[in-house]
């Protein structure tokens, strides 16, 4: 595959969709449900580090850090959603990027 695909796929599914499904959807469900925001970033966290079960533990310990910040970004940001696709967007750019270039 190349790295424009991967890109591709990257920010279509990853970016975007992940975004949409777990910070737009599942942390706005949570918040409903514990009527906290705050309490709901962990939730979706949870959820979205259990999403990357094929990373193995390590990989969803990582995934799950890296949505609890990306949770708090949504939040803090005021729930713009595009705070956290171009977040998420970068960092899986800069993973595509590194394995494109290893050596």
């Amino acid at each position: 595959m190349t790295a424009l695909a991967a890109l591709v796929l990257v920010w279509t599914f990853a970016a975007f969709g992940e975004e949409i499904s777990y910070r737009a959807y599942l942390t706005t469900r949570a918040a409903e449900v514990t009527k906290s925001w705050w309490a709901a970033a962990p939730i979706s966290s949870i959820l979205f580090a259990f999403g990357h079960f094929y990373k193995g533990p390590a990989g969803m310990i990582d995934s799950g850090v890296a949505g609890l910040l990306l949770a708090a970004a949504y939040i803090l940001s005021g729930r713009n959603l595009w705070v956290c696709v171009l977040a998420h967007g970068f960092i899986d750019s800069t993973a595509v990027a590194l394995e494109f270039f290893r050596c």
